[in-house]
């Protein structure tokens, strides 16, 4: 009896003389956070970054899932989908500065190969958004050259 006195009357004193408040839980990210991490992650250039957010997702209260879909886009942002995206951009630059038909020729024959080297590749949200917008420009690129006719030489 005379120790929980004296534990009870440290607690008092160790909180001002009051009774101490709970302890609140962790907060819970968000899905909106979550998915700002994962572009986050995926925004970096070399893999030792993307690798740099496995320290920052130990400290994070989130659930199995949020956690699961965190680990994933490291794994693809650091792989296959930032390979993909720089392969891409090589080739639409290639596109862009061709002036023959020829050469576009060439171009749409390496993004054959491309998509088809890729076509399991996994690649983040963010990453499908590039690829498209790459993609894009490319055919634009590809038409400006071959005077609009539509399909490839």
């Amino acid at each position: 009896m005379r120790i929980s006195i004296v534990v009870a009357l440290t607690v008092l004193a160790a909180c001002g003389g009051k009774p101490c408040p709970e302890p609140k839980p962790p907060e819970r990210v968000t899905a909106a956070e979550v998915s700002a991490l994962q572009d986050r992650i995926c925004d970096c250039k070399d893999a030792a970054c993307v690798e740099g957010f496995r320290s920052e997702l130990d400290g994070l209260t989130i659930g199995f899932y949020q956690a699961a879909a965190l680990y994933v886009a490291i794994d693809e942002c650091s792989t296959g989908g930032r390979a993909v995206v720089a392969e891409l951009q090589a080739l639409r630059d290639r596109a862009c500065a061709c002036t023959t038909s020829e050469c576009v020729g060439e171009v749409y024959v390496a993004y054959e190969e491309l998509l088809v080297r890729h076509q399991n590749t996994k690649s983040s949200r963010r990453q499908s958004e590039q690829l498209a917008l790459l993609a894009t420009e490319l055919a634009g690129c590809v038409e400006r050259v071959a005077g609009g006719a539509g399909d490839p030489p």
